[in-house]
This record gives C-alpha cells, sequence and structure tokens, in this order.
C-alpha cells in the first residue's frame, strides 16, 4: 500500500504534536502547509489526511472522519490568533480589517465576532487589497502572530480565544485531525496506526514544553520561557469541552450565514 500523504500546519503551535513523531516513511510522507493549503490538499483528495482548520469539517462532512481526541484548543487566550489595531472596536464602524486569509477558522470567527458580538459592519479584506487609511484592524495568525504581539507596538490586542470564552464559556477549537472517508476505507491499519502514533507523539510533546519551547524560540526567535508560557495554554486533545465548543462555533457559523446548519459530528473508527 502506498504510504500516506499527511499534511501538517508548518506552524510552531504543532510542536506538541511532532516534535517526536518518528519519521516512517513507509506509513507516511508529511506535506507541511499553512492551512488554507492544506484545507485545499484534502478537500480535493491530494491529501489522505491533515491537521486543517476545523471550519474545514463543515465543507463536506459526508468525506471527512475526525481523528478522535486530537484537536488545537485554548479555554482562553491563545496568543497566535489576535486582531491588532489603534483603537477598540466601538470606534471601527464602516472600517476594513486586514486578513492573510492563511486561516480559514480565523477569518470564519472574525465574522462571528463583527456580526454576532459587536454588531459591526467592516468589511473583511485580503491582505494589501485596503487602502491604508481605512483599515481599522489587522488579523494575524500563527508564528506571525507570536512575533507581532511580542513587538509591542499595538494599543489595541484582541485575543480570539479569550474573546470566544469571554462569550461563550467554552474552549475555542481552532483545528482538527481529519481523514478522507476513502483513505479510511482503503487503508484501514494504517490509519489506524498513524493515529495511535500522533496520541503517543502528542503525549509525551505536552511532558516536553522545554524541548518544545527551545526548538521553537530557535525557529522564530525570542527567549524560550515565552513560547513556554505559549504552549502551555495550548491543549491537543478532543474531550467532551472541546466537542461542545466545536458544536457552538459551528452553530455559530450557521446563524451567521456561512455554512449550512446541521454539521453531525463523525469519527474514525467509531461508525
Amino acid at each position: 500500500m502506498p504510504a500516506l500523504r499527511f499534511g501538517r500546519i508548518n506552524f510552531v503551535n504543532v510542536l506538541p504534536v511532532h516534535l517526536h513523531l518518528e519519521p516512517d516513511p513507509a506509513l507516511f510522507v508529511e506535506l507541511p502547509a499553512v492551512p488554507s493549503a492544506l484545507n485545499q490538499g484534502l478537500r480535493t483528495g491530494e491529501l489522505d489526511l491533515a491537521e486543517v482548520s476545523s471550519l474545514e469539517y463543515t465543507r463536506q462532512p459526508d468525506q471527512y472522519l475526525i481523528l478522535p481526541d486530537l484537536g488545537l484548543s485554548t479555554r482562553g487566550p491563545v496568543g497566535s490568533v489576535l486582531l491588532l489595531a489603534d483603537r477598540p472596536p466601538r470606534e471601527w464602524a464602516g472600517g476594513a480589517i486586514e486578513a492573510p486569509f492563511e486561516s480559514e477558522t480565523s477569518v470564519a470567527l472574525l465574522r462571528i465576532f463583527l456580526g454576532r458580538l459587536w454588531n459591526l459592519d467592516c468589511r473583511v479584506v485580503a491582505e494589501g487589497q485596503g487602502a491604508e487609511g481605512e483599515l481599522v484592524a489587522r488579523l494575524r495568525i500563527g508564528d506571525r502572530a507570536l512575533n507581532e504581539a511580542r513587538s509591542g507596538a499595538w494599543p489595541v490586542v484582541l485575543d480570539f480565544g479569550e474573546l470566544w470564552q469571554e462569550w461563550t464559556g467554552l474552549p475555542l477549537v481552532y483545528a482538527l485531525w481529519l481523514a478522507r472517508r476513502e483513505a479510511a476505507e482503503s487503508q484501514p491499519q494504517a490509519l489506524a496506526r498513524l493515529h495511535r502514533r500522533l496520541l503517543a507523539a502528542r503525549d509525551q510533546g505536552v511532558l516536553d514544553n522545554a524541548g518544545c519551547a527551545a526548538e521553537a524560540a530557535r525557529r522564530l526567535g525570542g527567549e524560550p520561557g515565552y513560547y513556554r508560557d505559549y504552549f502551555a495554554r495550548l491543549r491537543y486533545g478532543l474531550g467532551p469541552e472541546e466537542l461542545r465548543g466545536l458544536e457552538r462555533f459551528y452553530a455559530e457559523l450557521a446563524l451567521s450565514g456561512q455554512v449550512a446548519g446541521g454539521v453531525a459530528l463523525r469519527f474514525l473508527g467509531q461508525e
């Protein structure tokens, strides 16, 4: 059987899952990319499984299976999904918000917050397409958000994880590990084996906070202590509370008109 084509996020936020994952070319080949590219690759069948924006599951839930107990979430601030601005949201009416569109979940959350939380009519524009005078905020994600937050250059820094937790009281699930149903049907044993290895690597990585922080500092600069605090905020499981948060996110997407309602969660090995 061919090796599984495994798409991984190329941000440091998944280091606790990948730092101790031993390569096994006979079982899988890793294909790193930004979340939006992984979404596309999984959707078109170029990947067999991938860690993708949690929004992606709603695109074609009949074609995907969620890997149990694997997710990327926080209960409270995350530090790497941020709105940066010179003034607070109450002064943003009619302005534009710049978004990089690397993470579809983050852009979807931005639209939820604008319409459902703040009742604002701001336009969301791709990076580089908004006139400087009309921009009221900038969305930053991943490694770039970590670097800009450290700079201290922005008077207003709004953390999506903190906003969500204060609003809903639930964890915010940013990413899921999804397999294509056809891969689960054609290579069930290989997928199950890789799933077990991911869980074991995750458990080892969560315990190795210092090692993950040192690797993040090597890649991005800065002090390891900053990244130790960052990784301590992240959660890599998918328990009952995270699933409640995920279902609330999908409900809010439907209420804001971004997806159809009634998304059922289906899991690898549980059908």
